[in-house]
């Protein structure tokens, strides 16, 4: 045997990096949502249901995950942090 256990356990570090490069992934320089083509050439409008919209975020939270949520936001927003990301791939 292999000895290797899939899924591998990650920290909350590595969800939040993961889900933050995750909605980087889909904005553009202003933060507007990329256009996407799905099926039949169609435009999509929530990057073929990768995206979710505001109110349906906030059904799926409590109340404390959405408060600490805001004060962080506002917290950077008020320090003017920005946050970049990077990628070691060749295709950038």
């Amino acid at each position: 045997g292999d000895g290797n256990k899939f899924p591998i356990p990650r920290t909350l570090n590595e969800e939040a990096d993961s889900a933050t490069r995750r909605c980087l992934m889909y904005s553009g320089p202003n933060n507007n949502p990329y256009l996407t083509i799905g099926p039949r050439n169609q435009v999509t409008m929530d990057a073929g249901g990768k995206m979710l919209w505001l109110d349906v975020y906030l059904e799926s939270v409590g109340q404390c995950t959405w408060s600490t949520v805001n004060k962080v936001a506002d917290e950077l927003c008020e320090r003017k942090v920005k946050i970049g990301s990077f990628s070691s791939t060749p295709q950038g």
